[in-house]
C-alpha cells in the first residue's frame, strides 16, 4: 500500500511536465491498491472474527467497498492511458468520483473497526499502560 501511496505521489508530481507519465504511475498505482483490496478482501478472516457482530458486517462492507472502488479505478485508469479526452469527459469524472468516495467509506469503516479491535485486545494488559 506504501508503494501505491508513493506511485500517486510521483503521478501528482509530474501532473504539470507530462500528462503521460502521469498516468504511466497512476495506472501503476491503481493497480498496486487493486492488488491491496483483493488481499484484504480475501485474505482477512481473521480480523473479521474479533469482531462483534455488527461491526463483522460493516468491515466486510468496507473491504467490498474498497475493492469496487479500486477495481473502478484501476479500470478508468486505462481511460486515461488511452484516450487525452478521457480527461473531459462528465461521465468518467463522476464514476471516478463513486470510485473515490467507495475507498473514502472504506478507510472511514477501517479506522473505526481499527480501534474497537485495539480497545478490546488491550483491555487486560498492564504492560500497556503507562
Amino acid at each position: 500500500m506504501v508503494l501505491a501511496g508513493f506511485l500517486g505521489f510521483l503521478a501528482s508530481m509530474w501532473v504539470e511536465k507530462s500528462l503521460t507519465t502521469t498516468d504511466i504511475f497512476s495506472c501503476l498505482s491503481m493497480h498496486f491498491f487493486l492488488f491491496q483490496g483483493i488481499s484484504t478482501f480475501f485474505f482477512r478472516k481473521a480480523l473479521r472474527n474479533l469482531l462483534p457482530g455488527p461491526f463483522k458486517n460493516a468491515l466486510w462492507l468496507a473491504d467490498s467497498s474498497f475493492l469496487l472502488g479500486t477495481l473502478m479505478n484501476a479500470i478508468l485508469s486505462y481511460f486515461y492511458l488511452a484516450d487525452d479526452g478521457a480527461r473531459e469527459n462528465l461521465a468518467i469524472a463522476r464514476t471516478e468520483t463513486f470510485a473515490t468516495l467507495l475507498m473514502v467509506f472504506a478507510a472511514c469503516i477501517f479506522v473505526m473497526t481499527t480501534s474497537i479491535v485495539f480497545a478490546q485486545n488491550t483491555r487486560e494488559k498492564p504492560y500497556l499502560e503507562a
